[in-house]
């Protein structure tokens, strides 16, 4: 196919042969080989004429190939750069996002971040039901499955399999149905149904015989496995030793400890002091090589961060432009050519160091009316302190005196009109000086703060928020902690009113001099349209933009909805 487009001058089909080839050739084990073919085929595919979607199945490919290498930060990079082209510019295509939805499911329980995991099954689950896609269907029952299978509920994970059963039946794939032998095999074999579960292994081992290679390798560490376990060693070692070779030699090392294991037990139990020893060593060499705490939180940051390589994109897009049309002018005369982009540049920067201006100009007002607002607050906060004060202790003698009422009706009267005012201007002071400046903020730093608000509002209400915190929060201007506290309880706000969902996420990153904030949630979405968004969302625009801040928003119906902010952090001035 390559050839072919090349022959014909064909660059759209150039782009999407040379990633799939990217795919096929990972797939065969030889990353060195496919992941050149993907960098072959980025400037073909971005700038895709004819095959629109070429570039999100480069996206999706190139992620596949860096799951199959357990490598999830990548992986979750580039479904993330899948997800934001397909819901901008493919909106209709759901099953490109079913697919991706289902492929994050795998990666974040690899990650251990099951929330995270059901929050994409439930999307997955909801468009595939929605537009009757029988075989996604199988794959995110499935999915669902493996969540409880990682947290060793085996029974739930059993129940969700069998759930999925005759939807791949009917899906007619070799590989879906692999794969639902597999789970079924080892969920049988945690609870101890060795028969049963030995049969679905041998029927998933015979269809991975000539699958991709980390389906024969996995398949054979879960059948090995199986036959030790009813004491067939000698069938065991015969799977298991070619399962292992074909690992070293792919560089597809997920789950190798797992045959390890097998062999060393094997090895002791009959006596193989030597061989169960160098098992024993390759099996905690692996283990040793296995994703660390740390580096799991370090990976779950990229629900915060995925959006910043985004940015780079339209400079890219950019480049490529300018670089097309350098080529044709230089073709026609290079001479003029240069003069005309000579021209051209000059006349972009005047309009781009206007355009600036302008936005300059914009941000600097919405600074002043902002710095406007907080002193406003803090004078009306004094004034509350200072006038109201000043009226109880006023009030507080007038009842002195009113001790001194002979007539006990009218000292009754004075009584309850006093008590009256007093507890109106009580309340009156509690409601403006909690707008004015939250008591959870004064009583505790933002990152305790969202904490303890998200968990109120998750007790109480029918969406369950989780926050994820990382880095340094410590010494933060008031004035930057409000604003970041006012936009995200905005948020939370606009999901639990119109999101219709049951899961929201929320990541807060710090950094160094840059805060990251991304929240999703499970909901029905909408089509986002600046000029005709609420006043929540536009007043956090307008809180960002003020703060030089960065808004990103991307939502689908039936796909819910993700938010992602930066913000310049404000630090408290020490003086020294």
């Amino acid at each position: 196919a390559e050839e072919l487009s090349r022959s014909g001058g064909y660059n759209d089909g150039i782009g999407y042969a040379l990633a799939n080839m990217g795919l096929a050739l990972t797939t065969l084990g030889d990353y060195k080989a496919g992941f050149l073919a993907y960098r072959m085929a980025l400037p073909y595919c971005m700038q895709a004429q004819h095959i629109k979607i070429a570039l999100v199945q480069l996206y999706f490919n190139i992620a596949m190939s860096w799951g199959d290498k357990e490598d999830y930060l990548k992986a979750s990079q580039y479904y993330h750069k899948a997800i934001d082209l397909v819901q901008r510019r493919f909106p209709d295509n759901q099953l490109l996002l079913i697919a991706i939805y289902n492929n994050m499911v795998a990666i974040q329980v690899n990650m251990g971040s099951y929330d995270q995991a059901i929050a994409y099954a439930e999307k997955a689950t909801a468009l595939a039901r929605r537009y009757n896609k029988i075989p996604q269907l199988a794959q995110t029952l499935m999915n669902k499955g493996d969540i409880f299978f990682s947290r060793h509920r085996y029974d739930t994970a059993l129940s969700y399999y069998r759930m999925a059963s005759p939807y791949v039946q009917q899906a007619g794939d070799s590989s879906i149905l692999r794969s639902y032998y597999v789970r079924m095999g080892d969920v049988l074999l945690e609870q101890q149904h060795y028969p049963e579960a030995l049969a679905h292994l041998q029927k998933a081992y015979s269809i991975s015989k000539s699958a991709r290679p980390w389906e024969f390798i996995n398949t054979s560490y879960s059948l090995g496995d199986a036959l030790y376990r009813m004491g067939r060693k000698q069938e065991a070692e015969q799977v298991l030793l070619p399962a292992l070779a074909m690992a070293k030699e792919t560089g597809l090392t997920k789950n190798i400890q797992n045959g390890h294991a097998v062999l060393m037990e094997l090895y002791q139990d009959e006596g193989r002091y030597k061989e169960a020893f160098e098992q024993l060593k390759a099996y905690q060499a692996m283990s040793d090589s296995i994703i660390s705490i740390e580096k799991v939180r370090t990976i779950n940051e990229i629900e915060v961060k995925y959006q910043v390589a985004e940015k780079n994109k339209m400079l890219i897009q950019k480049e490529l432009h300018i670089a097309r049309q350098d080529k044709r002018l230089y073709q026609q005369n290079i001479l003029i050519g240069g003069i005309l982009l000579l021209f051209t540049s000059a006349f972009l920067f005047y309009h781009y160091r206007r355009k600036l201006g302008l936005r300059d100009r914009k941000i600097e007002q919405l600074e002043a009316m902002m710095a406007g607002e907080e002193k406003e607050r803090v004078r009306l906060a004094r004034e509350l302190h200072d006038g109201l004060g000043g009226m109880l202790t006023g009030i507080r003698l007038n009842l002195r005196s009113v001790q001194r009422q002979p007539d006990p009706e009218v000292l009754r009267q004075e009584l309850r009109g006093i008590m009256s005012m007093l507890q109106e201007m009580g309340e009156e002071i509690r409601f403006t000086a909690h707008n004015l400046m939250p008591d959870i903020l004064v009583k505790h730093k933002i990152k305790e703060a969202l904490q303890l608000y998200c968990e109120q509002i998750s007790l109480n209400g029918k969406v369950k928020f989780d926050l994820q915190c990382y880095g340094n929060f410590d010494d933060l201007d008031m004035s930057f902690e409000l604003h970041v506290y006012r936009i995200i309880q905005e948020l939370i706000q606009n999901i639990i009113r119109h999101a219709q969902a049951t899961f929201a996420s929320i990541q807060i990153r710090m950094d160094g001099t840059l805060l990251q904030a991304s929240i999703e949630d499970n909901g029905t979405g909408f089509s986002p349209d600046p000029q005709g968004e609420g006043l929540g969302l536009h007043n956090i625009r307008a809180r960002v933009e003020a703060m030089r801040g960065y808004f990103s928003l991307s939502s689908s119906a039936a796909a819910g909805t993700t938010i992602y902010i930066e913000l310049p952090v404000s630090r408290k001035q020490v003086n020294i």
